[in-house]
């Protein structure tokens, strides 16, 4: 008998909670109603739209309703039509007043093909026909995701440097402390929409070669002397193309011994991240906290070596000396 009476207990907790409402749906506040307003995602990045729920069927949809606030009613529901190119894609019926765009992909021409989805609230409590006109948001331009190349190296004219596809050598004493070229970093965006700024990470190694490339000298991580290690904050991000830059200087190795070593220096472009891309993930992070270390993209094929040989020790002139005992 307890064991029954538990168990229609709860099942009346149920049905009253059932009758009340549906699960609290606020709208977020970083979200807005200006349905003018473009919409830019990157695509493959999942986002929501919320829509506002009917008051007249929906009372309990407001901060002072009682015992709970913000409750959907059991018997509203909304009806999302949402293009190809999107998903879900065609129409889908939801209890709650959102639906989540996953994976959305970028047209041919993203900056001429916007999306639009249709949003429709009815009631089970109405006959079939009894619907409004809906509402829709227009404007939404999914673009691809951004990418970058260096694009070029500062001025090299002069200061002993050779060599040409980013790869570049130069002698070196032991004692030279040689400047690094500026780095020209190009991004690529569809930015007619919105104007969009940058952020990147370069890392840098130092490895000591031998005259047949052996090493001899392992690599070491010098990112933080002549690198970018991390993203900045957002607001801090730049317009495309930004220059690279350090006021440290070259310097070539030695074995340990004392014994100069063809020293490289490579510079990698590895990831790289854009305004628009960032505020992407921040749509699709429900507790809008995106990670700027996780927002980003990594990039291929973009380094620049830079070799610092050591300059040939020239060795004394032999000769036959004057008192040279026959």
């Amino acid at each position: 008998m307890r064991t029954k009476n538990l168990l229609k207990l709860a099942f009346t907790m149920l049905a009253m909670i059932v009758m009340t409402g549906a699960m609290a749906q606020q709208i977020p506040s970083q979200y807005t109603a200006d349905e003018t307003q473009e919409l830019v995602q990157t695509e493959g990045i999942s986002f929501r739209l919320y829509v506002q729920p009917d008051p007249l069927y929906n009372p309990d949809y407001r901060a002072d309703a009682t015992p709970t606030a913000w409750l959907l009613s059991t018997s509203a529901r909304w009806t999302f039509t949402i293009p190809t190119g999107l998903s879900p894609e065609g129409t889908t019926e939801e209890t709650v007043n959102w639906v989540e765009i996953t994976n959305p992909v970028a047209p041919a021409s993203p900056e001429t093909t916007p999306y639009s989805v249709k949003a429709v609230e009815s009631n089970t409590s109405l006959a079939a026909s009894c619907v409004g006109s809906g509402t829709t948001q227009n404007n939404i331009y999914i673009i691809p995701a951004p990418t970058a190349v260096i694009s070029d190296l500062g001025d090299l004219t002069g200061s002993g440097w050779t060599g040409s596809a980013f790869n570049y050598s130069r002698c070196a004493e032991a004692t030279d402390a040689i400047n690094v070229p500026a780095f020209n970093i190009a991004f690529t965006e569809n930015t007619k929409k919105v104007a969009n700024a940058y952020d990147y990470i370069l890392t840098v190694t130092k490895t000591g070669y031998d005259i047949n490339d052996t090493e001899v000298v392992p690599p070491a991580d010098v990112t933080t002397d002549f690198g970018k290690a991390d993203m900045q904050a957002i607001a801090d991000y730049d317009a495309s193309p930004i220059a690279h830059t350090t006021t440290n200087t070259l310097t070539i190795l030695d074995d340990g011994s004392g014994n100069l070593v063809r020293t490289k220096y490579v510079f990698t472009l590895a990831n790289i991240s854009s305004k628009t891309s960032y505020l992407s993930y921040f749509r699709a992070n429900t507790g809008f906290t995106p990670d700027i270390a996780t927002n980003y993209y990594a990039v291929a094929d973009q380094t620049v070596t830079l070799w610092l040989n050591p300059a040939p020790v020239t060795g004394p002139i032999y000769h036959i000396p004057n008192n040279y005992a026959f």
